[in-house]
């Protein structure tokens, strides 16, 4: 979940959809000074979110010592200026947007650690309106002496709508009548993270509502049950806190079987 949505999702964390309470990050973490209201769920997408944002790995901002990891120090000043960036955008979003998520990290850092604040100069010249091959306003034949015009980019084909692509996808699978049929499905493949590594998984789906996740890790096998009503996610001891670097990322390599 993006940086940029926490501020529309706090209200949102004390709730399920059955009215039950899910913990929120403060109540699961240690010294959780910004991101207090969000739910422990949504922390390691945000993580990878802000991450990705930079192009950088946990170790940017959190201690590594010889692979034991402390969440809670604050001893890396990039810490303290993650938080104030963290303050920076929800008040941005809040003040100037009317509450409305318009920011996040990506908007200015787009993969870099530094924002870049000045465009590759020099400008691009403007390519002269139709009936004036001299110049904006100026006579035909009074150009600015040098500055050729610029030729019209090719205009962007129209690109499908997402309804035209999920139709497509129905209809190339036998039909919504096929899909309908399905009681559930499972799902065995490959998952590729950040840094490299794969971990096997296997997904299994019941419907209407329900499904079990198991990935191996390094550490033991992690599994996580979820309905529409309460999610739960059980983790191995050793990476019970594992980084946002040491998540899957990618999407399954094969569907094995559906019924």
């Amino acid at each position: 979940m993006p940086v940029s949505v926490i501020g529309v999702r706090r209200a949102e964390a004390g709730a399920d959809a059955g009215g039950g309470s899910r913990k929120t990050t403060e109540q699961v973490q240690k010294n959780i000074k910004v991101l207090t209201g969000l739910p422990q769920s949504q922390l390691i997408p945000v993580m990878n979110y802000m991450a990705s944002s930079l192009g950088r790995r946990c170790n940017y901002c959190h201690v590594n010592n010889n692979g034991q990891w402390d969440y809670a120090s604050d001893e890396k000043p990039e810490k303290s200026t993650a938080r104030e960036m963290i303050k920076l955008v929800l008040d941005v979003n809040k003040n100037t947007f009317k509450g409305n998520v318009e920011v996040g990290c990506y908007t200015c850092h787009r993969g870099r650690n530094q924002p870049q604040s000045i465009p590759a100069l020099p400008l691009l010249a403007l390519s002269p309106g139709p009936g004036n091959q001299g110049g904006q306003g100026r006579p035909a034949g009074q150009g600015t002496p040098g500055a050729a015009g610029q030729a019209s980019p090719t205009p962007t084909p129209a690109m499908p709508s997402a309804d035209d692509i999920f139709n497509k996808y129905i209809t190339a699978i036998g039909g919504q009548a096929a899909i309908d049929k399905l009681a559930s499905r499972t799902a065995k493949g490959t998952l590729v993270q950040a840094n490299g590594n794969s971990l096997q998984f296997e997904l299994l789906q019941s419907a209407p509502d329900k499904f079990y996740l198991m990935v191996t890790t390094p550490q033991g096998l992690s599994n996580e049950a979820s309905t529409v009503r309460s999610v739960g996610r059980r983790l191995p001891a050793a990476s019970a806190r594992s980084p946002a670097e040491n998540w899957p990322t990618s999407k399954p390599e094969t569907v094995c079987s559906s019924s």
